[in-house]
This record gives C-alpha cells, structure tokens and sequence, in this order.
C-alpha cells in the first residue's frame, strides 16, 4: 500500500507515466591498518575504524527520471576525510533525438586502468583515493544528441569544486601540508566563472572513440608554499584541454589510449596514457577469466607537475565468474628512471545475497622523489558492506 500511495502521489507531478521512488545503497565498516609509523610529526598512528554509507533513490517515469546518490564517511582519524557528498542529485529527460540533464552528477570519461588524463569534469576526491579514480558530484548542465554519426554532448559546470586534502594528521599528506582554506585563483574569480565542455563519442567497427575540449578552471592546482613555510597553497587557473581516448577491440585484445594538450597560465603540457589488456577467458579449462594489463603513462612536466610521468602499469584483472562474483585487480606502477613503485590491491567479493567484502591494500617501495611523502603510508583494508 505504501508503495501505490507513493507512486500514486508522484503521477501529480506534471510528468506523464506512473513510477514509484526505489531506495537502495550500503552501509559498511572499514578498518584501515598502516604498517608503518607516520612519517610526519602531527600524524596519527597506524589503525582507524570507520563508517561508510552510500544511500542511492531513483525514481523513473515516462522519458523522465531522478537520481540522488551520497557518500558519507565518519571516523577516521583524518578530518578532512570525515566528509559527506552528494554525487548525483540530478533529473534526466530521454528520447530518441536527445538525452538531458540537470543538476549534480558524475561523469566517467577514459579508458586506461593506472591513470585517467581525460576525465576532467568533475574534481578528484582525493581524501578517498590518491589514484585520483574517486570524484566529486559536480553541479552541471548536460545535453547529448544522438545520431547515427555518434553522440555529441554539451556541458555547462556553473559551479567550481576545489579539491581537498588530507589534513596534517592525515595519512597519504604532503609535506608540508595543504592549507585547504586558502586558495588562491590566478586570473580567475571562483564565483563568477563558467566552465564548458564538449565532447564528441562514436564507435567505428572495433574502435570506441571519444574527443572532448574543455574551457575553464582545472581541477589540478599548482601548490605553492606559504610565506611562512608551514603550509602549501593550492592555486587554480584557467586552462583549455582538448583530448583523445581510443579502444580497440580485436578478440581478447584490448588496445587502449588516453591523450591530452593542455593549455595554461603555468605550463603547456602534453601527456598520454596507452597499452593494452589481453584476456584468457576459461582459463585453465575453469570459469575464471584472467587479464594482462601493460600501459606506459608519460607527461612531458616531469615530476615537478605530476606524480606518475614516466611510468609503466603492469597488472593482471582475475574475475572467476563465480555466484560470489569474486574479482581481483593486483598492479603495480613503476617509474622507469627512478624505480620507486607503488603496488596497488582490490579484492571483492559477494558474501550471501546482501553482504560484500573488499580488501584493499597500497605499497610503497623506493619512495624517494615522487612518492617520498607516502613511503611510510603502506597499508592494508577490510571493508564489509551491507547492501539494502
């Protein structure tokens, strides 16, 4: 009855079809084991218990729809990575000629697995992630037109979100830390400015193509000490970027790139991702399916603008195709000259019909230029979710 009374209520909206609100999400608790002693003085120590929730609602009618998706976390030692987020809070309209949208989303673009240079439109959660894979919702206006020639897809971003850092007590911080209060923007006002986006996408036989250009603040600012030395500063300005992602399918081959050109007030870039991923489906006459991953990542900037520069990924993707749809994805990103390495663990897998567990883990070995501020962050997590 509650539920014909909700979908009852929605059919007053002057929206034509009849639909009811769906609720679903998770709610888990992650522990968080470091296997060495912080590095800076202010951090804390090795082992935190925290709370993860990620509550969704959709609703969906005739042609038009709503989504709302949040992230929460609380109990970590890290303030700044005790945050909630609203990811998708957005309405959508479908057709045959256009898709819209309105509101806050996430938008995934790319097809490497160590590193993701085109996705742009939305900021970096790095509290969450320092692979940079975990992003904020981003207010947004969206139209894609699809044609038979491929789809073409307008953004308008009317709101810019800086990125966060860990705090001083925070694992995975630089040194010194970030001051996430004071950002500066260079030739920009953060209230005034409007960020545009567009991106063409097609298929051609095998390839799946993508070229975006991109028109406001970058989401990556230049850090800066304070006059005072204690702190970084994070600076913003305009950039434009036009960029590439390309993968070809032929068989159990996977040939993937990711290209960008960007242009700034600092430093005219260029940086590409590419390599593929090669898969032995059934192998050794099981159900398990086992993939080889091998990409080269390259940024002209060097070290002084970007963590990985001249890196090569290699890293196998194990899916059994069991009822417990049990994955793991174990790669490792080492640079070439240096030879500091970072390797990087997910495991998952379903336990009944409602419950999952996820072990994660990071590894630093060499840590001595790029990486020196996590070369005591090496760490290993369990989290258990339930699903509702």
């Amino acid at each position: 009855m509650k539920k014909i009374t909700l979908a009852t209520t929605l059919t007053l909206w002057p929206i034509y079809g009849f639909a009811a609100v769906e609720f679903s999400g998770s709610l888990g608790l992650q522990q968080n084991y470091f296997l060495e002693n912080p590095k800076f003085s202010g951090q804390k120590h090795n082992d935190s218990t925290e709370i993860v929730t990620e509550p969704e609602a959709t609703w969906r009618g005739n042609k038009h729809s709503f989504s709302f998706k949040a992230f929460g976390r609380a109990g970590s030692e890290d303030d700044e990575r005790n945050h909630l987020d609203v990811r998708e809070l957005h309405w959508s309209y479908d057709n045959a000629f256009v898709d819209l949208n309105a509101g806050v989303n996430i938008v995934y673009w790319g097809v490497t697995e160590s590193w993701h240079l085109v996705n742009i439109i939305n900021q970096v959660d790095l509290v969450e992630s320092i692979y940079q894979d975990e992003k904020l919702g981003q207010p947004m206006v969206n139209a894609t037109f699809i044609r038979d020639w491929g789809n073409l897809s307008f953004y308008w971003l009317p709101v810019f979100r800086e990125r966060v850092y860990p705090a001083v007590e925070g694992r995975y911080r630089t040194s010194p830390p970030v001051d996430n209060n004071n950002a500066r923007y260079l030739r920009t006002d953060k209230s005034a400015n409007q960020d545009y986006a567009i991106r063409y996408s097609h298929y051609i036989g095998n390839i799946d193509l993508g070229i975006h250009w991109f028109e406001g603040i970058g989401r990556e600012p230049v850090l800066g000490i304070n006059d005072v030395g204690n702190y970084l500063i994070p600076t913003y300005a305009k950039i434009r970027q036009v960029g590439i992602d390309l993968q070809l399918t032929t068989d159990a081959w996977l040939w993937k790139l990711e290209a960008i050109a960007n242009h700034n007030l600092y430093e005219d870039y260029t940086a590409a991702v590419g390599g593929f991923e090669y898969t032995f489906f059934q192998a050794f006459d099981t159900d398990a399916d086992i993939g080889w991953l091998l990409e080269y990542i390259h940024d002209e900037r060097g070290e002084s603008g970007s963590v990985f520069s001249r890196d090569v990924f290699l890293g196998t993707r194990i899916s059994l195709n069991d009822l417990q749809d049990a994955t793991m994805l174990l790669g490792a990103i080492v640079d070439k000259e240096t030879r500091e390495t970072v390797v990087k663990m997910e495991i998952s897998r379903r336990i009944g019909k409602q419950f999952t567990l996820e072990v994660e883990g990071s590894l630093f070995s060499r840590a001595r230029h790029a990486l020196q501020a996590y070369e005591q962050d090496s760490m290993l997590s369990l989290r258990f979710d339930w699903h509702f």
